[in-house]
């Protein structure tokens, strides 16, 4: 019903043409609206519901969502496209920084899955780096775990097994009572044949009295 009153809202917006100063909090209110019917699975209406977005304005949640949808058809050419458009957005701040290095590790996973082992290997590797600065700061555990498991994720996909599975580790200890971080960890190492590793890290996260 929300959902309902929210695209009979933007309907009216687009037909009255109102002031300028709409255009952002517009293409916002879109994004959010294409959002939810995503997680709704309706990939289709989304899409032209995020395409309306960027064309008032691009942000980052719309061309993530636009990129992902790509993704998940097989269009991994738009996929790229839309993803590479994110990374551009922002600044220099914590948060966009954080988002952008998210954004490098997705890019990276299209690439490879297109065959374009350079460019994964580029934008993991700038995703890595962006992971790294951020570490000088003081972080919550819970982003410190994630950090830090971002950073396992990227080095696997550059090769750095060994190294992976020591950041997996670093990030256990780093957010011990952190749910997302051993779940984020025991997934990835079972996906990736890990099965005595993702073991060890459950019993670990069993251990803890707040997961």
């Amino acid at each position: 019903a929300r959902l309902e009153e929210l695209r009979q809202f933007l309907a009216e917006v687009a037909r009255t043409a109102p002031d300028p100063g709409w255009t952002e909090r517009e293409a916002a209110a879109r994004a959010t609206y294409g959002r939810a019917l995503v997680g709704l699975g309706q990939l289709d209406a989304a899409r032209a519901e995020l395409a309306r977005s960027i064309a008032r304005t691009p942000t980052v949640l719309a061309l993530e969502m636009l990129g992902t949808i790509a993704w998940k058809k097989g269009d991994l050419g738009g996929a790229r496209k839309h993803l590479t458009a994110a990374v551009a957005l922002g600044d220099d701040s914590p948060a966009d920084r954080y988002a952008r290095a998210k954004l490098l590790r997705l890019l990276g996973d299209v690439a490879d899955e297109a065959g374009d082992r350079a460019a994964a290997t580029q934008a993991r590797s700038q995703a890595l780096a962006v992971w790294s600065d951020l570490g000088r700061l003081e972080l919550p555990p819970a982003l410190a775990g994630e950090r830090l498991v971002e950073s396992a994720r990227l080095l696997w996909g550059l090769d750095r097994p060994s190294d992976a599975r020591d950041l997996f580790d670093a990030a256990m200890d780093a957010d011990p009572d952190g749910a997302d971080t051993f779940t984020q960890t025991v997934t990835f190492l079972l996906t990736h044949d890990e099965y005595d590793r993702a073991r060890d890290a459950y019993y670990q996260a069993l251990a803890s009295d707040r997961i």
